[in-house]
């Protein structure tokens, strides 16, 4: 078969982008938000009910991502859930190409999107090497895009919008807002002609798809700690970052405005259908991706696909200078950048964290050939930092093996590591912050257990969380790890 040009480029984008993310599969265990999916999915291999047995504020379908990878022993499991990570990223660049082909977007300028699309999403410069829901809702949210601009299949699009609700909110808002943006423009243009057919038929697949997950949670009589989770906690997750609420009327003020001009542009047949939905949708995620006021760089993943799709059209329809451009590009930095930091205070700009990025790559070879333990990029596995909790395995594998214990600290993965029953339903001390009674449900958790492990080395000492824990007495420590046995068990 004769590969034409397009497919060569394609080729080239998917093997830079696969390159970029080998180093991946070699990662420790380390990182918090992976280390929440896997200790839910733990939970789960163990018989247990999300948000009853361990709990996160997040909707389920990253923890039944990997759940399918724990199945295996998590040495494999993990590597495979990098592996889908992987693959994931490379269904977004086939996407993104698709689009872009739609769009009629020229294949010099085409070429470079996809490469600066494959590098930014290949390389940790948006922590894109992590198994995070954002890069595995992006060939979904792309999909719907492609599928509510080109091609009528509304079944299809159904499941992805149930697919997206069930990944994480913010998916399910842009998701939802495409949706909404073209029906809107068509709503407009064909009036009477308008295929409502068409959307009750995404409706309708939506409510039943999730229709049936939550009869499957009221049946489990989970339903109540899903919508705490979700819903409630991810409000007040919002409302605990400060002055995050007085930005994000802001935020959303300036959405509205930019809303009402768009319909103007409608109004008097002076935009495109492309142009409408692309350019709001981008107004949407700026809004979206900064909602929390936390300057957490794989947010700004859900940006990418849709800022590069704007710059395309605009460079592609808008003859411009180069000055230009680039006023146009510092511009939109500017925006985000002062979005995401609540003010021009801009802590995403770190010499340290880019330094770090450069070292990703230089430090792997030695690493993966030298065997080098003890490098700047501490997150291989078996590197050295990793030491004091191997010990803390081990220890516990000689003396508590198969005990109920309670886990106090910030790191979700040593659930996945110890090989006993955590009792544990909140799996780091700052969930114990949310309410009250995530406090007192938490204390009578670890009544539960025999062995009570605190990492000494936390953040915080919550009061409330010891003031009544006068059952427990010392019994060892392991490093920066405190034991202490459950009198009233023992």
């Amino acid at each position: 078969m004769i590969l034409t040009r397009n497919n060569k480029i394609i080729l080239i984008v998917v093997f830079i982008f696969i390159i970029l993310r080998i180093p991946s599969l070699f990662e420790g265990y380390w990182y918090p938000d992976e280390g929440f999916y896997a200790a839910q999915a733990e939970a789960i291999l163990q018989g247990k009910e999300l948000y009853v047995g361990a709990w996160d504020h997040k909707p389920p379908m990253m923890v039944w991502i990997y759940t399918l990878a724990g199945v295996f022993d998590w040495d494999v499991g993990y590597v495979l859930v990098k592996l889908m990570n992987i693959s994931a990223g490379v269904f977004s660049i086939l996407i993104l190409h698709k689009l872009m082909l739609r769009l009629g977007i020229k294949s010099k300028l085409k070429s470079f999107i996809l490469v600066i699309f494959a590098i930014i999403l290949g390389t940790p410069l948006l922590e894109g090497n992590l198994a995070n829901s954002e890069v595995f809702y992006i060939p979904a949210t792309l999909s719907i895009l492609y599928l509510s601009l080109f091609s009528h299949r509304p079944f299809l699009v159904g499941i992805l919008l149930s697919y997206a609700f069930l990944i994480k909110p913010q998916a399910f808002i842009e998701s939802v807002a495409i949706i909404a943006l073209v029906a809107i423009f068509d709503l407009w243009k064909k009036r009477k002609k308008f295929n409502y057919q068409y959307y009750i038929k995404v409706l309708s697949t939506y409510f039943f798809v999730i229709g049936l997950y939550f009869a499957y949670l009221v049946l489990n009589k989970t339903f109540d700690d899903f919508i705490d989770a979700t819903f409630l906690t991810n409000f007040r997750y919002i409302e605990l970052e400060e002055d995050a609420n007085y930005w994000n009327y802001i935020k959303i003020a300036g959405s509205a405005l930019i809303f009402y001009y768009a319909l103007v542009k409608l109004y008097k047949n002076q935009v495109s259908r492309n142009v409408f939905v692309i350019f709001l949708t981008l107004v949407v995620d700026i809004t979206l991706v900064t909602l929390s006021g936390r300057p957490y760089m794989h947010y700004l993943i859900q940006l990418l696909p849709i800022s590069l799709l704007s710059l395309a059209i605009y460079l592609q329809t808008k003859p411009t200078s180069k000055l230009h451009l680039f006023e146009l590009i510092l511009g939109f930095l500017v925006l985000v950048t002062f979005l995401f930091s609540k003010g021009f205070n801009f802590p995403v700009i770190d010499k340290e964290r880019f330094d770090g990025h450069i070292r990703y790559y230089s430090d792997f070879p030695q690493y993966l050939f030298f065997g080098k333990r003890d490098g700047h990029s501490w997150f291989w596995k078996e590197h050295d930092s990793f030491q004091t909790r191997k010990d803390l395995i081990e220890h516990f594998e000689n003396n508590y093996e198969g005990v109920d214990y309670y886990y106090y600290g910030d790191d979700p993965w040593i659930f996945t590591q110890l090989n006993g029953n955590f009792t544990n339903k909140y799996l780091v001390w700052y969930h114990l912050v949310y309410s009250d009674d995530k406090m007192q449900e938490a204390v009578e958790l670890r009544d539960e257990a025999l062995v009570l492990i605190i990492d000494e080395e936390s953040d915080q000492t919550l009061i409330k969380f010891f003031e009544s824990a006068d059952n427990f007495s010392f019994s060892e420590k392991v490093h920066n790890y405190s034991i202490y046995i459950n009198n009233e068990k023992g």
